[in-house]
């Protein structure tokens, strides 16, 4: 890069000199000024280090003319350390570069070029600014030597390794060790420092080198790039911007604008930022005109005529969507830079209406034709009238009206999970001219503020988005029963199977069942709505009942337990429930007693949880127990397994504990595994080291270095610890396994 000459300096005067010193380095402190030029030059060592070696080599690259992408890697070695490396196939280097040019601080071979990007003669030192020392292999015309820079107690240091003649085409291969608590700084960087770079190979995890880059006269766009905000490059070397500096506020808006080496903006010489000065300043300005100016022209031309209600919610958001290529992107945090407006999209046949002031003030009058009238949740259907506003949900449906056999229908075909609701409603009004607020043309369109020979046109616009809206609601009606459906419930019912213990009773009766909340709700799990329940049908859920005294102990069960329903009755059909005594239904009572399944799940599960929190890492990093007993990881597995299908973790904790108190009073825990898990909380109590080693070690620490600390520590201890005393099996002797790894 050529370097920016001084002009126009203005010399402060105070009469004639008597004599003029010439400035120059005190050679006598050269190794401060080495120390100020590598490691204290950089604020960012790893990001700078990331660049200035990735740059020199693609310098390299365009002098020799090769167009072959330079490799740049972040891999863990042989010595099962991670190191970052950076391999170009260009002019190479030999001795005489290396004793001249490489070891010389401020001697650049770039000044002259503006398709270069170093002029300081700094970057090549960079390492130096995030280690004490790195290598560098250089191949030159035939002849392949091996380097190592550091820092010396005098002056930093270049030692020759090897000397070798070689087949290998010229290049140069920068390789730096990196700390094991770096790594996760080194590939973030990697990302962000080289996400505009051109003809890079990345061989490093989490870089798909398929990754796209979309450029422009103006921005570029990476899928590599980690800022969010606004940023610009020089050249493609990535730079953020600084905004207070601008005197604008912070631009989200993940694009790079574009500025050539001919621009006349320039690095501070540690290449980490740039120099803003008033004439820089002007320039980023007047580019992110011209990019606002070009995103708000493309949203321009891509909006079309309105046809579906869908598109007029995306339209009349406050999110301005445009893509570019795979990236989406909102226009609307860099459009107050632009000299363009936004254009209104229009909506297809509308002519009179303001439409967007229609959706945003207006928009929950359309729910006025609709009553609420079920909701289907977990397969029961309920009914229900709460506020739905049908543009919020995909699962709203229509109907005229719905028979007792295509409600069979719907609840044995929709989803049946806890979050998957689907609403019906029935259309009972229309709109008319004059009414109640919300319920007349007059009032959502006023107009009495309008000529009345606009009224009917302003109607028609409307009606027009009234029937978009409309179309949002699936027609129940038209849902069609299949007939084999309809053969195989009336095989069911005519060839059912007899009851084992009781005979059938006719009739319902009515109850209040317990459901999720539609909204949270302090110190409350579920609210109770009415159901009929038939007394001739076989329920294979265990449901608890009681009156309305015990609401508060049904609520607490819902909230304990994702196996048994929870019903309210009045106390004269509760009575009646008592005297029929159904199979699987159970009083509140009978259900504290402890002796059903569900009630030993819900306390095995708590104490499971317990034993989880404690020892959590362990649990989470369970698979390193391999290395000593493949029995323990599974054992530990099983524990965990059971905990995720029983333990609800938003439940009512001082009642998990009453049910505790019961439980450890009469022993009433699930014996297929509260065995398991009195052997591992042994094991774990015994296990001293097992929670503090676990605690700190990371999830991605190199298997082989902590097969050693886990394997030591279970040597040591097995000379006090029989594992299987504890029905824990090895894998091997402890000792042979640790002399394998080691």
């Amino acid at each position: 890069m050529i370097n920016e000459k001084q002009s126009d300096v203005e010399i402060l005067s105070t009469g004639n000199s008597e004599e003029s010193i010439g400035m120059s380095l005190d050679l006598d402190s050269a190794q401060m000024l080495m120390q100020m030029l590598s490691k204290n030059l950089y604020s960012d060592g790893i990001g700078s280090t990331i660049r200035e070696c990735a740059s020199n080599a693609l310098d390299s690259h365009r002098r020799a003319g090769v167009k072959d992408p330079i490799i740049v890697s972040f891999k863990i070695n042989e010595n099962s350390n991670y190191e970052f490396s950076v391999e170009d196939f260009g002019v190479g280097l030999d001795d005489d570069d290396v004793a001249n040019i490489i070891s010389k601080y401020g001697k650049s071979t770039k000044r002259n070029s503006n398709t270069e990007l170093g002029m300081f003669g700094l970057g090549f030192k960079s390492p130096l600014a995030y280690c004490s020392s790195f290598y560098f292999i250089c191949r030159k015309n035939g002849v392949e030597r091996k380097y190592m820079m550091y820092e010396g107690e005098e002056l930093n240091t270049i030692d020759l390794l090897y000397k070798k003649n070689t087949t290998e085409p010229n290049g140069v291969k920068v390789i730096i060790p990196v700390k094991w608590s770096d790594r996760y700084t080194f590939e973030s960087k990697i990302k962000e420092q080289l996400a505009y770079f051109e003809n890079v190979y990345f061989n490093c995890d989490g870089v798909d080198n398929k990754f796209i880059i979309t450029r422009s006269e103006h921005f570029q766009i990476s899928e590599l790039s980690t800022d969010r905000n606004l940023h610009m490059c020089l050249d493609n070397v990535y730079y953020s911007i600084d905004f207070q500096k601008l005197g604008i506020e912070t631009i989200e808006f993940p694009v790079a604008l574009r500025f050539s080496l001919t621009d006349g903006i320039y690095p501070t010489p540690n290449r980490e930022a740039i120099r803003i000065t008033k004439e820089t300043k002007e320039k980023i300005l007047e580019k992110i005109q011209l990019v606002a100016d070009y995103y708000v022209n493309k949203f321009n031309e891509a909006s079309q005529e309105i046809t579906t209600y869908r598109e007029l919610i995306n339209s009349f958001s406050d999110r301005k969507i445009v893509r570019e290529g795979r990236v989406i992107l909102n226009v609307d945090s860099i459009a107050k830079y632009s000299t363009i407006s936004f254009i209104p999209p229009k909506v297809k046949g509308v002519e009179l209406l303001n439409v967007s002031y229609l959706y945003k003030n207006k928009r929950n009058d359309f729910d006025h034709p609709y009553t609420k009238k079920y909701e289907l949740c977990r397969g029961k259907f309920r009914e229900s009238n709460y506020y739905k506003n049908i543009a919020d949900d995909d699962r709203c449906y229509i109907f005229t009206t719905l028979t007792n056999q295509k409600k069979d229908y719907l609840r044995s075909t929709f989803p049946t999970g806890w979050n998957e609701t689907s609403h019906f409603f029935k259309k009972t009004k229309s709109f008319t001219l004059f009414g109640r607020e919300g319920e007349s043309y007059n009032s959502v369109l006023s107009l009495h503020r309008h000529p009345k020979s606009e009224w009917r046109q302003r109607i028609k616009d409307f009606q027009i988005i009234e029937k978009m809206y409309h179309e949002l609601l699936i027609d129940a009606d038209k849902i069609e029963i299949p007939q084999t459906w309809i053969d195989d419930q009336k095989k069911k019912r005519n060839g059912g199977i007899a009851p084992v213990r009781r005979e059938r009773i006719k009739g319902n009766i009515i109850g209040k069942v317990g459901v999720a909340l539609e909204r949270d709700v302090a110190g409350q799990y579920c609210k109770f709505v009415s159901e009929s329940f038939d007394l001739s049908k076989e329920y294979n859920t265990l449901t608890i009942y009681s009156t309305e005294d015990n609401k508060r102990y049904l609520d607490a069960i819902y909230s304990v337990s994702k196996e048994v329903e929870v019903v309210i009755f009045a106390p004269t059909q509760e009575a009646k429930m008592r005297e029929h005594n159904l199979k699987n239904w159970i009083t509140y009572d009978e259900f504290m007693e402890g002796n059903t399944i569900e009630f030993k799940r819900v306390v095995t599960a708590h104490i499971i949880n317990e034993l989880y929190r404690k020892y959590k890492s362990v649990f989470i990093k369970k698979e390193y127990l391999k290395l000593v007993s493949e029995d323990l990881m599974d054992k530990v597995f099983e524990l965990e397994t059971y905990r995720s299908k029983h333990y609800i973790t938003y439940a009512n904790d001082s009642f998990k504990q009453s049910m505790k108190t019961i439980a450890d009073t009469h022993r009433l825990y699930d014996d297929e595994i509260h065995p398991l898990f009195l052997q591992i909380e042994a094991l774990f109590k015994t296990l001293h080291f097992i929670n503090p080693l676990f605690d700190s070690i990371s999830n991605s620490y190199n298997i082989k270095y902590y097969s050693i600390l886990v394997t030591d520590l279970f040597s040591y201890y097995s000379q006090s610890v029989n594992f299987e005393d504890f029905g824990i099996k090895m894998n091997k002797p402890i000792t042979e396994t640790l002399n394998e790894i080691v």
